[in-house]
């Protein structure tokens, strides 16, 4: 029996490695075959965001062609016209996952750790034979790990397009994957407006008026509101949990989840799966959560859990549960007992609205979170309402979770409808 990839992301160690691995291969050809310069994909956590930017950078990579052409040997990409671009183009792939740094100051040290850690695959063509001074002199600066400007170092990505395109006469793949970690944590902690600032400016180098780019993907959970810091990015199309686009790249399909079933010979705990890990509709496709999947067949006499649970992830979704006003309470109230809410959401995050607890911005980020999921939706003139749900066990058990650690924390929330709905749940 094989492996199963638990908290393993890098697409090259899970092939080599022989871990169990779903195909999802064709989401490369999606990306490649998309009108769109620059795409961003917004998915909960634990949804296999990363594992997906490992694979497409994989695929696309030019400096690694060859060598990373076997990865894909019994991949559907392989039988696509798709496959004559493998290895074809220069690729800048960055993860933000790991900034949660407690001060601006700590995250852009961070931040210039990641560009350090990227250049030293870089290390032969950081020469003044190949660059012209003023590239030379910032990115050995960089390389060397001397402290840059943030002003200066949210320029990174169009100067490093320059730099590539030169070199390979190719131009260039960005990937950016998890890019709202540091905007999230910035909220949390207090300095939002510097980080969104040097995100909006280094997101904007790279994907506005960028000649050298040939596509730029980007995922995160959040869709951050675009006058926040996608502003001016008239290229970027964004494909949410309501768009049918990727809509089975990223989860668990049922199929895909009865083939794994068997393959540990557990099919006949299919049923009690789909209570627990089911129910998540992206586009017209249903959805179950991939991380708690493989942790269940990965410990199949521990049963089914809430896998899922991690508080520093629930973070964000906690404060918001102890800002609700009353009428967002009643909603919230009704959903933890079953019921299906109607209402409007956002479908971009705009923190102040969180502040004050805004209903439809509250609703869209526990939506795209995960912690929600749509049972219908209609029109009604120009608004869309949506049927709101929590999809599964797991999720009802990770709500009580999180409001038993809220009892703990504060006197205060004591009197909340929803902390009571909550803990009255089986």
């Amino acid at each position: 029996m094989k492996k199963f990839p638990i908290g393993i992301s890098n697409f090259k160690e899970v092939i080599k490695e022989d871990y169990y691995y779903i195909d999802k291969s064709l989401f490369i050809e999606e990306v490649i075959d998309s009108s769109a310069k620059s795409i961003l994909i917004p998915r909960p956590r634990r949804f296999g965001k990363t594992l997906n930017m490992s694979m497409l950078h994989a695929f696309l990579d030019i400096k690694k062609s060859e060598e990373n052409a076997s990865l894909f040997e019994h991949l559907k990409i392989r039988e696509t016209k798709s496959w004559e671009l493998q290895g074809k183009y220069p690729v800048i792939y960055l993860s933000f996952k790991d900034i949660k740094e407690l001060t601006y100051v700590e995250s852009i040290k961070k931040v210039t750790s990641i560009l350090q850690d990227f250049l030293d695959d870089y290390k032969a063509i950081i020469s003044r034979d190949v660059l012209d001074e003023r590239d030379f002199n910032y990115l050995n600066k960089l390389f060397k790990g001397e402290e840059v400007d943030p002003s200066r170092l949210s320029n990174f990505l169009i100067l490093f397009s320059r730099v590539l395109h030169k070199v390979y006469d190719q131009n260039v793949v960005i990937l950016i994957d998890e890019y709202d970690s540091c905007i999230i944590k910035s909220w949390q902690e207090g300095y939002y407006n510097e980080m969104i600032t040097f995100m909006r400016n280094f997101l904007s180098a790279g994907f506005k008026d960028n000649d050298y780019l040939y596509k730029g993907v980007i995922t995160g959970i959040l869709r951050v509101a675009k006058e926040s810091i996608f502003s001016g990015l008239n290229n970027l199309r964004v494909y949410s949990v309501l768009n049918q686009t990727f809509s089975d790249k990223f989860g668990l399909q049922e199929e895909e989840v009865k083939t794994l079933l068997l393959s540990i010979s557990e099919e006949e705990q299919f049923d009690k799966v789909k209570e627990w890990y089911n129910g998540y509709q992206f586009g017209k496709s249903q959805v179950y959560n991939p991380w708690s999947i493989i942790n269940f067949a990965d410990s199949i006499e521990e049963g089914v859990q809430p896998y899922w649970v991690n508080t520093s992830a629930n973070e964000l979704i906690e404060v918001l549960l102890t800002n609700a006003n009353a009428d967002l309470e009643k909603k919230l109230t009704g959903l933890i007992d079953g019921q299906v809410m109607e209402s409007e959401i956002s479908e971009t995050t705009i923190f102040k609205d969180l502040e004050r607890g805004a209903e439809k911005t509250v609703l869209g980020l526990l939506l795209f979170n995960g912690y929600l999921t749509i049972d219908y939706a209609k029109q009604e003139d120009i608004n869309y309402y949506y049927g709101l749900k929590i999809p599964n066990k797991e999720v009802a058990i990770v709500y009580k979770q999180m409001l038993e650690r809220l009892l703990n924390k504060a006197n205060n929330v004591n009197s909340s409808e929803i902390l009571t709905a909550l803990l009255d749940q089986e």
